[in-house]
């Protein structure tokens, strides 16, 4: 059978398998506490993957790849062999995480606020 004809045949079983993959990590992530979103998006930011609504996936797919672009600008700077894996940005509520892959970006949203009551619950007692 051709490339040609395989491509007409539906999707391959190794394309299946990859996609069963990435929601079973996406869910096992999910199931963290305080775990808001998570987003899969290409290297342009469009979302292939998401947990959260439209609106939301937008802003944090948009800003977060901004904000890798600008990391790894930096880290070239001091270093051009190095890379840029990994970015972690903190706010008073929300913390943002994410993996840059030569091909996908994969961002978590995860809110501080809860964890910080639970914190202040326990140390009360």
């Amino acid at each position: 059978m051709s490339e040609k004809e395989h491509k007409n045949s539906g999707p391959r079983i190794e394309d299946l398998m990859v996609v069963e993959k990435v929601e079973s990590i996406i869910d096992r992530i999910s199931g963290h506490k305080n775990v808001e979103g998570v987003i899969v998006c290409d290297k342009e930011g469009a979302a292939i993957q998401t947990t959260m609504d439209n609106t939301n996936t937008v802003m944090y797919a948009e800003g977060i790849r901004n904000a890798v672009i600008m990391g790894t600008s930096m880290v070239r700077d001091c270093d051009p062999t190095n890379d840029l894996l990994y970015i972690r940005i903190g706010s008073k509520k929300l913390e943002m995480l994410a993996h840059s892959d030569p091909d996908y970006l994969a961002i978590v949203i995860q809110s501080r606020i809860k964890a910080a009551k639970k914190e202040v619950e326990q140390n009360a007692i």
